[in-house]
């Protein structure tokens, strides 16, 4: 009885009067369970008493003189009196277990590695008919085998798709079709210089070169004849290929500013905290009154990882910063530098990967209205060569 009454629902009870010991032995012939019984004087009585016998207690302790006291309260019957005072706080923690396990059988996403764009895009649309989009529960989708069979149903040119759940989000790897590369064909045809220049160098693979080194050649000029012989039949005439070098020349023009507006920062700033579960954000930092004006934007979100599983709550930390427009002064030397920088950073994009500029000169410089204007010459060497088909007849 004693390691039960741990546990069950009982009081510790108080007789007194001079009627104790008699009202004590007509509710132990009752049948009811008593225990731990002392007698603390000559007219009292302190036992324990499971709580589903109070109303035989009650029953015998009317009418008689005796004074019936509710010292303590043990097991569940303590913890019904103490959850009477919490149930708020209770009724919160159920709510908040409630959702996480909601929250956690979720889906929350789709990740797709291995695909193509359209085939991801295919295996998307695929997903949505299947009826599997975020926010439905796991409760109610295809097992991963199963969209696996129906997903490689649709998409031909894979020849594998693996379906994996990692905590509230599927993850799919594809792995696709290799399809055999077309061999570049090359139709008979010579080299001819697509710009005029002075030979350097010379690379040939294919066909007769046609110049020399430090011949200065024309634009259009065959520069390597796929025509191996002078009487050459159609049997003869191969494709031509290879790289055919020279200094070419470029002119350049090119102004900037003496004066540039940038963006800096203050050091006034604007924290706001929030708190996401899924698609829901919680706002709990960052309350005040935000007076800042042009402001620059920092934004971090951090998922909560446990053991691997990414759970649908996440922290987010956005950052205002205040920012103001502060001017730079250039003096002409330093502009013409950025001027000389930005001109041949403009002239290496628009030449071929081979091209290296040999001489940067400047032919004239000149400052007027705030800026300053620079006309740049510039040798490069580079491949000059381009196919030119083999017309029938010549």
């Amino acid at each position: 009885m004693k390691n039960w009454s741990d546990v069950q629902s009982h009081f510790t009870v108080k007789l007194q009067g001079s009627g104790a010991e008699r009202l004590l032995n007509q509710c132990a012939r009752d049948g009811m369970q008593l225990w731990e019984i002392k007698r603390p004087d000559a007219t009292s009585l302190v036992f324990k008493m499971a709580s589903k016998d109070l109303p035989l207690l009650r029953k015998h302790a009317r009418g008689t003189k005796v004074k019936v006291f509710f010292l303590d309260k043990h097991g569940m019957a303590n913890a019904k009196s103490m959850t009477k005072g919490y149930s708020g706080f209770i009724l919160g923690i159920g709510c908040f277990l409630a959702i996480l396990f909601l929250a956690s059988n979720m889906l929350w996403g789709v990740k797709i590695s291995g695909a193509a764009p359209d085939n991801e895009h295919k295996i998307r649309l695929v997903l949505e008919d299947l009826g599997i989009v975020r926010g439905t529960t796991f409760f109610t989708l295809p097992s991963p085998e199963k969209i696996q069979k129906l997903v490689m149903d649709q998409i031909d040119t894979a020849v594998w798709i693996g379906v994996e759940r990692k905590g509230t989000i599927y993850s799919i790897h594809v792995a696709e079709k290799e399809m055999p590369k077309e061999r570049q064909a090359y139709s008979p045809g010579h080299l001819v210089a697509k710009k005029a220049g002075t030979i350097t160098g010379m690379f040939i693979e294919k066909g007769k070169s046609m110049v020399k080194l430090n011949d200065y050649v024309q634009k259009g000029q065959v520069l390597v004849t796929g025509k191996t012989t002078e009487n050459a039949d159609a049997s003869a005439v191969v494709a031509s290929r290879g790289k055919v070098f020279a200094e070419t020349w470029y002119q350049s023009t090119v102004e900037v500013p003496l004066q540039k507006d940038i963006q800096t920062l203050t050091g006034e700033a604007h924290k706001n905290t929030y708190v996401h579960i899924g698609s829901w954000r919680l706002k709990v930092w960052g309350f005040g009154e935000d007076t800042l004006q042009q402001v620059f934007v920092e934004n971090e979100t951090t998922p909560l990882t446990i053991a691997g599983w990414t759970s649908p709550f996440a922290w987010e930390t956005l950052v205002r910063k205040e920012t103001q427009k502060q001017t730079i002064s250039y003096t002409l030397k330093e502009a013409a530098s950025r001027a000389k920088l930005r001109a041949k950073s403009e002239l290496l994009q628009s030449l071929g990967e081979d091209a290296t500029i040999k001489e940067e000169k400047v032919l004239h410089q000149q400052a007027e209205n705030g800026k300053v204007k620079l006309s740049l010459h510039y040798r490069v060497i580079e491949n000059i060569a381009e196919p030119k088909l083999i017309v029938q007849g010549e």
